[in-house]
């Protein structure tokens, strides 16, 4: 079975057409980060590699690849950490273009803080 480069995608968003314009429709702020993470999805492990973060989700790029609507742990360090967060998350989409957006479930109020202090810190694009 061949291997497919695959990127998860940060957050629920969606883009739509009202009144010609594309609104797009995310939810959280998203801030750069780059960033092994350990993925555990049943009995499969491996790592993928962050692209940004917001609150609600993460966009992860690797080799492995993820189902739509499928669950699984992730763990990766923030910066400004000395210790891995460990966090839910659910694949919520798959595109064409092999972006899936995942959504962190399962996320402790202390990890959420970090994440947050970390997005809001981190400069705008």
């Amino acid at each position: 079975m061949a291997r497919k480069l695959v990127a998860v995608h940060a957050s629920i968003h969606s883009n739509s057409r009202e009144a010609g314009a594309v609104v797009e429709k995310r939810q959280f702020r998203r801030a750069a980060l780059s960033v092994p993470v350990d993925v555990e999805a049943g009995d499969r492990s491996f790592r993928l590699y962050s692209r940004n973060i917001s609150v609600g989700g993460m966009l992860l790029r690797g080799e492995e690849t993820l189902e739509e609507n499928q669950t699984f742990r992730m763990k990766f360090i923030l910066p400004g950490r000395n210790e891995a967060i460990t966090v839910g998350g659910i694949v919520q989409h798959v595109s064409p273009e092999a972006f899936m957006g995942v959504r962190f479930t399962d996320v402790a109020a202390d990890v959420r803080r970090a994440i947050e202090r970390f997005v809001e810190e981190a400069p705008t694009k």
